[in-house]
């Protein structure tokens, strides 16, 4: 079934597409693109907060982290890990086995 946006798009970021449901952001404040793992969308913010959302019909905040430095670039996911490039760090975000 397709839906229709009652009103323009945002330019940046790009929509993201998971199973059913189209999430875009309508905050200024993004230019990265929002990106899928873990069964999670990861949404960059301008000023260096991520936040992390849950996959689905309802909006479900699972977390929201900050970083030194702004954020324009999306994130890579490669090997496990979430990479996330600031104006001034890279950073590698893994789960480490215990």
């Amino acid at each position: 079934m397709a839906s229709k946006l009652g009103r323009g798009a945002p330019l940046p970021p790009s929509p993201i597409v998971v199973g059913d449901e189209l999430s875009v952001v309508t905050d200024g404040t993004y230019s990265a693109s929002p990106v899928f793992a873990g069964g999670s969308i990861y949404f960059l913010a301008e000023q260096g907060v991520t936040t992390v959302i849950a996959a689905g019909k309802e909006f479900r905040r699972l977390a929201t982290n900050r970083l030194d430095g702004g954020l324009l670039a999306s994130l890579a996911v490669a090997g496990g890990s979430l990479f996330l490039r600031t104006d001034s760090h890279l950073y590698r975000i893994m789960e480490t086995l215990r």
